[in-house]
């Protein structure tokens, strides 16, 4: 099984074995998300034929990344699968590589 890891810094923001992939973003379960260093964005966009792309900052010690996470509440039906999930922007790191022991994590 392997685990897909969205990481900043020490700080590990998902980890899951059942990520989505579409275009460039890998979307995680919001059951797998750090939601305690997310907070909602007043960003939002519209993606033709998708639906409204809902974004988030994340807030972590001495950082903010402004619109850093983003997620489809209510997707059209093409990209159903990806509703509620959630992707990360640069500059947090989504790899496969496992994590360093010694990365903080507040996850299972």
């Amino acid at each position: 099984m392997t685990y897909i890891h969205a990481v900043y810094g020490d700080t590990v923001l998902a980890r899951s074995d059942d990520t989505v992939l579409s275009g460039a973003m890998r979307y995680f379960p919001r059951g797998t998300v750090l939601w305690s260093a997310l907070s909602p964005s007043d960003v939002t966009s519209q993606v033709l034929g998708c639906g409204r792309l809902h974004y988030y900052d994340i807030n972590l010690p001495g950082m903010l990344i402004p619109a850093g996470a983003c997620s489809y509440l209510r997707p059209m039906p093409r990209v159903a699968l990806l509703a509620g999930r959630v992707a990360f922007a640069p500059p947090v790191v989504v790899t496969a590589e496992p994590i360093e022991r010694n990365a903080r994590t507040w996850l299972r």
